[in-house]
């Protein structure tokens, strides 16, 4: 099961919450702010299960905001939460391919352009597990680099479909994840549907492959 680490009240009170541990892979969170587990047992856990969404969703807005400001490659070792690493590529692969079906109405191979970018951010991806990582970093890397190879492939369907508009139902199709300036969160968007992300824990474990089978489920 999953865990918080508490400190000890030194008066002999309630203990302070300051991390969460996860028991999906390794992988620890630290909470925005410490808080003191207060009242009943559902009472606090439900106030535990709330400071867990928010320190994600700090997470994420501090990764997102650190994406532009350095490599790829180093941004990913940078992080802090395997989730929120996952998400924040979700919202730039949306970012780099409708990008590039706004520059096909100058360029006819910009699509083709965007499968090389992530075909080459894949490659960086892959140099770096060669290296020596821990273990953690390793089973992050190898998450991105499964969703990172799909990111990839579907683009390519992209440009061989010629769906070159943000509205073809080829994109559309695909979850996508939107970074909302306005509220400092995320949307989701899969065909008409639309929702603000969760942020229920996942933890740090292996993800499935992503094929056209699962993308059709």
């Amino acid at each position: 099961m999953k865990t918080c680490t508490l400190k000890e009240d030194a008066g002999g009170g309630r203990p302070t919450a300051i991390d969460w541990v996860s028991a999906v892979g390794i992988e620890k969170l630290n909470y925005s702010r410490q808080f003191v587990l207060n009242g009943k047992t559902e009472e606090y856990l439900d106030v535990v299960l709330k400071e867990t969404s928010v320190a994600l969703l700090d997470l994420m807005n501090d990764s997102y905001a650190d994406y532009t400001k350095k490599k790829r490659y180093e941004w990913v070792q940078d992080n802090k939460s395997s989730q929120v690493t996952l998400l924040i590529s979700l919202i730039f692969w949306c970012v780099n391919v409708e990008k590039h079906m706004v520059e096909t109405k100058k360029d006819s191979m910009a699509m083709d352009k965007c499968t090389k970018l992530l075909q080459s951010q894949l490659e960086d991806l892959i140099r770096l597990v060669q290296g020596k990582i821990d273990k953690p970093m390793r089973t992050r890397v190898m998450c991105m680099i499964t969703l990172d190879a799909h990111a990839r492939d579907i683009s390519s369907q992209l440009h061989d479909e010629k769906c070159f508009a943000p509205d073809g139902f080829q994109w559309q199709a695909q979850l996508k994840a939107y970074y909302n300036t306005e509220k400092k969160d995320v949307d989701m968007h899969i065909c008409d549907a639309h929702f603000m992300y969760g942020y229920e824990y996942l933890g740090n474990g292996p993800r499935l492959v992503v094929t056209p089978l699962t993308d059709r489920i």
